[in-house]
């Protein structure tokens, strides 16, 4: 063989294993330029969300280091998965074919483990997972309580510790009911829905279970750890005061919008309970001065508030600005608002790094003037916000984007 046919061999070689310099080259210069900004979201076991907006030929591992240190956490007890694999830490967004709006889960380390699975993939039908290849009754009862943790109160109470007496077992642990969601309870289906004629079975219960028994039944079951909880429009003042004293470790609460005033005016007494609240949603602005008072002097945590349809006039953005100047998150959507005083928000809240103000009525979508003001913020949100209202019979669908029945996703 002559020397030039082996030195061609060679380079072909290292072409192979190592990527030819101009091809590397050119390969760089293709990523550099498919970059682009997209909004991502990482969302922990204890429901909280914090939104990032990155480039896409960003290293993942930035971006879960800084979730770690937002939430005060040891990068190392972590696991991060991203549709039910582990982080590639070392590839971008790009690599992984990331869209604006992906979500990663953070999963804290157990004794036995992390599950590898996505919480919203967990358990489709819990009536065919027991097969003999699975074999799900037989995990670790650390992992078994992770999953159940995250497949809601119906399937707790009416699936789960049916199947089999490992999976009972597991359901036992406080650590299964830490996300509270009543939000789907309605008076006026309670007799007839089909899930608490169920319950009502199964437990033998024959005589009628109130709204408030239920809330309270489930709550204890909780011991306390309830980091979770989204209560319904009957929720009485009785259940009210209990959650108060049985979860003291809440971390996010959503009232309901339509809560009566009397049950509103204990809310600013009861914030005292809550020192950990991170995430408060509020059904409107009534006693919401009070409110963020109680925030300012008790939650040193508190990053997130949620108004909904809410008439923010010149006292509510100065309570704001002035209650919570460190705020993180701020949802707003569907408000009823005056330009100058969106304005006053955005010039004294420095932190924040996700403002939802889609569809208000009292300023345009795209407004200069706003843009500018709101550029420092990672996600801002205005379209189909408005001057003026020019159909008042449009009433939307509303729903606080992130705080919603334990999903922080639009």
């Amino acid at each position: 063989m002559s020397c030039g046919s082996r030195m061609l061999q060679e380079k072909e070689k290292m072409s192979e294993v190592d990527g030819h310099p101009q091809q590397e080259k050119s390969r760089k210069r293709s990523i550099d330029q498919s970059s682009s900004v997209i909004d991502i979201k990482i969302k922990g076991q204890d429901g909280v969300e914090v939104f990032f907006r990155i480039q896409t030929n960003t290293m993942l591992l930035k971006v879960l280091r800084a979730y770690c240190q937002k939430r005060n956490l040891a990068y190392k007890t972590v696991e991060f998965l991203y549709e039910g694999d582990r982080v590639p830490v070392k590839r971008t967004p790009h690599d992984l074919n990331m869209r604006d709006g992906d979500q990663i889960d953070a999963m804290t380390h157990q004794d036995g483990g992390v599950i590898k699975i996505r919480a919203d993939c967990v358990v489709t039908d819990l009536h065919h997972v027991r097969d003999g290849r699975r074999k799900w009754e037989d995990l670790n009862m650390d992992c078994l309580v992770n999953v159940f943790g995250r497949v809601g109160i119906e399937s707790l109470l009416l699936d789960v510790p049916f199947m089999c007496k490992s999976w009972y077992k597991a359901t036992l642990s406080p650590l299964c009911w830490r996300l509270l969601d009543f939000s789907k309870i309605s008076l006026d289906s309670w007799s007839y829905d089909e899930s608490i004629s169920r319950l009502l079975d199964k437990y033998q219960l024959y005589d009628k279970l109130s709204v408030t028994a239920f809330i309270k039944f489930v709550v204890k079951r909780s011991a306390r750890s309830a980091t979770f909880l989204s209560l319904p429009d009957c929720c009485t003042e009785e259940a009210l005061l209990y959650v108060a004293d049985e979860c003291p470790d809440l971390r996010a609460l959503l009232l309901p919008q339509d809560l009566p005033d009397d049950h509103m005016l204990r809310i600013p007494i009861l914030i005292s309970k809550w020192k950990n609240l991170e995430i408060l949603r509020l059904g409107g602005t009534f006693q919401m001065q009070e409110v963020l008072a109680q925030i300012n002097i008790h939650c040193k945590n508190f990053i997130g508030l949620a108004i909904a349809r809410a008439n923010v006039e010149q006292d509510e953005a100065s309570a704001i600005v002035t209650l919570l100047p460190n705020i993180k998150q701020l949802f707003l959507r569907h408000a009823y608002m005056e330009k100058e005083n969106l304005v006053m928000i955005l010039q004294g809240c420095k932190e924040l790094e996700y403002f939802d103000v889609r569809h208000c009525v009292g300023f345009d979508e795209g407004d200069d003037e706003i843009l500018k003001l709101a550029s420092h913020i990672r996600t801002f949100k205005d379209e189909g916000s408005m001057l003026y209202d020019y159909d008042d019979d449009y009433c939307p669908t509303y729903r606080v984007d992130g705080i919603h029945d334990g999903d922080f996703s639009d």
